[in-house]
């Protein structure tokens, strides 16, 4: 295997196991755009902002594997979080984002969540994975 094959492969390991690891919500966006030193101005352009990453995250979720119900706790969690803003209610807010994580969190319908251990397709990735981080 040559080194352009391994790093892809190592590159695609490290971002399947970095995936959890990202925000789930905007509002998480706020924070580590501080903590890397990003200043963020005030008013309209946070709100247009947090409105857009919550439509982008909303058209995600409805593109996903997802069931029918989660898909649509996701949608009115989205539109609750952005509604809360504009309105400046910090519950309706809270509520939002709160149901945008679980959503998040909630299993894709047929990920292979009940394969057994044995399966040829669990030994594969299981293959793959190990080879990916030797």
């Amino acid at each position: 295997m040559g080194v352009k094959a391994a790093v892809a492969r190592i590159g695609s390991a490290a971002a399947a196991f970095a995936l959890p690891l990202a925000p789930k919500c905007p509002l998480c966006l706020l924070p580590l755009a501080a903590a890397a030193g990003v200043a963020l101005p005030d008013g309209p352009v946070v709100e247009l902002g947090v409105g857009l990453a919550a439509s982008a995250w909303t058209a995600l979720v409805l593109a996903s594997r997802r069931a029918p119900s989660v898909k649509g706790i996701a949608a009115a969690a989205a539109l609750l979080l952005v509604a809360g803003r504009a309105a400046g209610l910090d519950l309706a807010v809270w509520a939002g984002a709160a149901g945008m994580l679980a959503a998040a969190l909630a299993p894709a319908s047929g990920c292979g969540r009940h394969q057994s251990p044995e399966s040829s397709s669990s030994r594969s990735f299981a293959r793959a994975t190990w080879s990916a981080l030797r």
